[in-house]
C-alpha cells in the first residue's frame, strides 16, 4: 500500500531537475516505494529502474570504461542520445557507484535518483566531488500511518 510522505510534493518536484536525487532513511521506511513511485511518475520511456540487491542489476554499472555503461543500458532500453533516467535501489551495495553516477552525470544528459538504507554511509560515499550536483532527502518511517488513510465520511 502507498502511504502518501510529506516528502512527496518536493520529490516530485525534483523529477524536473537536473540534480541528482539521494533518497536515504532507515530500512523499511518506504525508500523502495518511493523511487517506485518516482518512476512512474517521470513520462519518459528512456528510464530503467535498477536493483543492487540483485547482483546481475549491479552488473551493468561495474564496467572499467565508464562509457561502456550505455552498452549494458541499451540492453535495458536506455539510450545515452537523449536524456535518460536512471533510478538505483540500494545504491551501498556497490561502493563505486558514486564514481560511475558522477561521470555519467556529468558527460551525458542523465538524470539519477538513487536510495541507500544507511545516512553516514551515503554522506560519505558521496563525497564532495558531487557537490552543487547532488540533493539529499532523508524519509523517516511513518509514524502514525492511520493519519495516511482516506476519510471514510
Amino acid at each position: 500500500m502507498f502511504y502518501p510522505r510529506k516528502l512527496l510534493p518536493a520529490l516530485e518536484k525534483q523529477t524536473k531537475t537536473k540534480e541528482i536525487i539521494l533518497l536515504t532513511g532507515m530500512r523499511q521506511a518506504g525508500k523502495t516505494t518511493l523511487l517506485r513511485h518516482l518512476y512512474g511518475l517521470t513520462p519518459s520511456k528512456n528510464k530503467a529502474f535498477f536493483d543492487f540487491e540483485n547482483s546481475l542489476e549491479t552488473k551493468v554499472f561495474e564496467e572499467e570504461n565508464f562509457n561502456a555503461i550505455w552498452d549494458n543500458l541499451a540492453n535495458y532500453g536506455v539510450n545515452k542520445g537523449k536524456k535518460a533516467y536512471i533510478f538505483i535501489d540500494e545504491i551501498q551495495n556497490l561502493p563505486i557507484i558514486s564514481r560511475v553516477v558522477k561521470y555519467l552525470y556529468d558527460h551525458y544528459e542523465t538524470k539519477f535518483f538513487l536510495t541507500g538504507s544507511s545516512s553516514f554511509y551515503l554522506k560519505n560515499l558521496f563525497p564532495e566531488s558531487l557537490a552543487g550536483r547532488k540533493f539529499v532527502f532523508e524519509l523517516f518511517p511513518p509514524s502514525d500511518t492511520s493519519a495516511c488513510l482516506p476519510n471514510r465520511d
